[in-house]
């Protein structure tokens, strides 16, 4: 039976970079690898920093999301195909908006339960977790972590573990799961050890029962897309912060994409409320996606001096 694990967590707490190191802990073994991107819009950006990333050391595959039957359909027919393959360990990182329950779901379906077991469920918490979540998104956060078996604590500040291991636990109190989380793994990039990687890996899932709410079907979190935006590079992070801090341009969680510089060089932007980098990369392609709840496309566009809403 193959194992299939899953890498859940809120926008922008780093699911990205944890899988990249688990693959390559996996491969390392000698695990023929695969990893599933399943992003929450039309353009591969997850699956383009990953591929990179993970060149030579695992395949990636990507699902694009839409409604909830579809993305089963789809998601269904990427594991069939890797199990005729022979792929030997997979990883999904699911978008950050995702309810952990409709996977469950599907791993037992039939055929997938005659190549699959269900490996461990391992949740993504970052130290920069916003405290002013709406109802929709603290559900969210319950689902993701309710039943992992590991939940890791990413960007980890000391001063405020606690303070987020409270919020979580409030939050699954909130969804009535009885389950506490009684600590969290920090992990800091490039420090998780052999063997601390094969405790996370064997950690497993629980039951972690809750309340199930339909939020993500109900279309209250969406994304819009900016191609071939236009915007002095200089002033590229002043303008981004400007976004997430326009109220009126909604609740944004999450900005990633790339753009081109004067010299031809591409930037890969990958920003939260709170953080944003930009890096040089070698290849990309001209968009930008914003992802969040109630979001204004024209307000978000008024930040940039011009883009198209077309490839």
């Amino acid at each position: 039976m193959i194992p299939v694990d899953l890498v859940t967590g809120f926008l922008g707490s780093g699911k990205t970079t944890f899988i990249t190191e688990y693959a390559k802990h996996l491969s390392s073994k000698g695990l023929k690898t695969a990893v599933i991107v399943n992003d929450y819009g039309a353009i591969n950006v997850d699956r383009m920093m990953l591929t990179k990333s993970l060149e030579g050391v695992a395949h990636v595959e990507m699902f694009i999301g839409g409604d909830m039957d579809c993305s089963r359909r789809r998601l269904k027919t990427k594991l069939i195909a890797l199990a005729m393959d022979k792929y030997e360990y997979v990883i999904i990182e699911p978008s950050g908006v995702f309810d952990t329950d409709d996977f469950l779901d599907l791993i037992y379906d039939e055929p997938l339960d005659k190549w699959y077991r269900m490996g461990s469920i391992i949740s993504i918490v970052s130290s920069e977790l916003d405290m002013d979540m709406s109802y929709e998104s603290r559900y969210l956060l319950a689902s993701q972590t309710a039943k992992a078996g590991t939940v890791v604590y990413s960007k980890p500040l000391a001063e405020r573990y606690n303070e987020i291991l409270d919020y979580i636990n409030n939050t699954l109190a909130e969804f009535k799961c009885e389950r506490t989380i009684r600590e969290m793994y920090c992990w800091n990039l490039g420090s998780i050890t052999p063997d601390e990687f094969e405790r996370i890996s064997e950690s497993g899932y629980t039951s972690g029962d809750m309340i199930k709410l339909p939020v993500v079907e109900d279309g209250q979190f969406s994304s819009e897309f900016f191609f071939h935006v236009e915007t002095p590079i200089k002033d590229l992070q002043e303008t981004i912060k400007g976004i997430f801090n326009d109220e009126e341009a909604g609740n944004i969680y999450r900005l990633k994409g790339y753009i081109l510089n004067k010299m031809g060089m591409w930037l890969e932007v990958n920003a939260t409320k709170n953080n944003v980098s930009i890096v040089p990369v070698d290849v990309g392609q001209e968009v930008f996606i914003v992802i969040g709840e109630n979001l204004d496309a024209e307000k978000i566009g008024a930040h940039w001096d011009a883009y198209r809403n077309v490839p």
